[in-house]
């Protein structure tokens, strides 16, 4: 009799206890839906009254659609850097469908004549894949495959072509206007590390610089961004010359824009260059500028590899381009052997050739 007393009231006593317990979760539970809606909430005033309640009027409507989108996107990184989930995975499919949808309704509503389109790509397409591939850049094709890295290497081109050409509206925005510079020198390196669609996922390498010195098409993109680069970087020189500065600053070091400005400046020096002393049009009056470019940039390169020992990776990486681009000026030409593997040459005292 005592022990079945006893059972029961232990019995009782755990469910009590279980009662309890879930009550417990229950509320917890709550409480963190509670946090979860009021953070919420918060940021979208914050993000609404940044982006919507300041928009000039053309804007007001497509920056409702990009507080969305932006809703959305800080869940969708922190899935990419956080959790390590790469930014095509099926998993992350209804946030990346949600935030698509929002982004792309809003894009629809901006006009077309506005570079704020191109600020929004490189925030809603190319900062995820930058994100899912930590930073290493030319991999693309390698990890998603041809097709898929061919069109978004052609929508990257359209959108460098967007920004080259209009300019931002809303100079107010300070988001907006002040991220402008740095997102068009990002989309330029990306661009130039990304269009060999080699699934190795090296940018040098014999076969992806062939394919510079013989395609045609290819070429006229590198010219179009040669010129669009120079024309944006001295616009914003000439009107937001401390913006300028800010964002091309050495003390950023080596993993910033500063590298990525003369980077791109000499990578596709290189490769105009390329196509047209291997074509037989290089032509030493009009088109010593490239050489000039790429002497530029190396400057700024050397500049900034000063804070570095020079076995680091970025002199070793460096020089490696150096050598790898390298076209020699003439037949006295005192400098080391260029490892570029066409063995490019020219002697503006005599005329064009390639070394066989």
């Amino acid at each position: 009799m005592d022990y079945d007393l006893r059972f029961s009231t232990d019995k009782a006593t755990r469910n009590i206890r279980a009662l309890f317990d879930r009550k417990k979760i229950k509320r917890t539970l709550l409480i963190l839906l509670g946090f979860f809606i009021t953070v919420n909430i918060w940021f979208y005033s914050v993000e609404y009254n940044r982006y919507v309640s300041q928009a000039p009027e053309h804007l007001v409507e497509a920056r409702k659609d990009y507080v969305n989108a932006i809703m959305l996107q800080l869940y969708y990184v922190f899935c990419i850097q956080d959790l390590h989930i790469d930014f095509q995975s099926p998993l992350l499919y209804p946030l990346r469908a949600f935030k698509n949808y929002f982004y792309h309704r809003g894009l629809s509503k901006l006009p077309k004549d506005d570079a704020e389109r191109a600020l929004w790509f490189h925030l809603f397409e190319l900062s995820p894949y930058i994100s899912s591939v930590d930073g290493h850049y030319g991999s693309m094709a390698k990890h998603y495959g041809y097709e898929f890295t061919k069109k978004f290497v052609d929508d990257l081109y359209e959108n460098i072509e967007i920004f080259s050409l209009y300019e931002v509206s809303d100079k107010t925005t300070k988001d907006i206007y002040e991220e402008s510079f740095e997102a068009y020198i990002n989309m330029i390196s990306l661009f130039v590390h990304e269009f060999h669609l080699n699934k190795d996922g090296y940018l040098f390498r014999d076969e992806n610089i062939k394919k510079v010195a013989t395609d045609t098409e290819l070429y006229k993109r590198f010219e179009n961004i040669y010129s669009w680069h120079n024309k944006v970087a001295w616009r914003y020189k000439k009107e937001d010359p401390e913006l300028f500065n800010s964002v091309v600053n050495i003390q950023d070091g080596w993993y910033s824009a500063y590298s990525q400005y003369y980077q791109n400046i000499f990578i596709v020096s290189s490769f105009i260059l390329t196509y047209k002393i291997h074509n037989g049009i290089f032509d030493c009056q009009e088109d010593k500028k490239y050489f000039q470019s790429k002497a530029q940039a190396a400057r700024g390169l050397d500049k900034v590899l000063k804070q570095y020992p020079k076995d680091s990776y970025q002199f070793r990486a460096t020089n490696q381009m150096y050598y790898y681009l390298y076209i020699t000026k003439s037949n006295r030409d005192k400098q080391p052997k260029s490892l570029h593997p066409l063995q490019l040459s020219i002697n503006c005292t005599t005329k064009n050739k390639e070394k066989k």
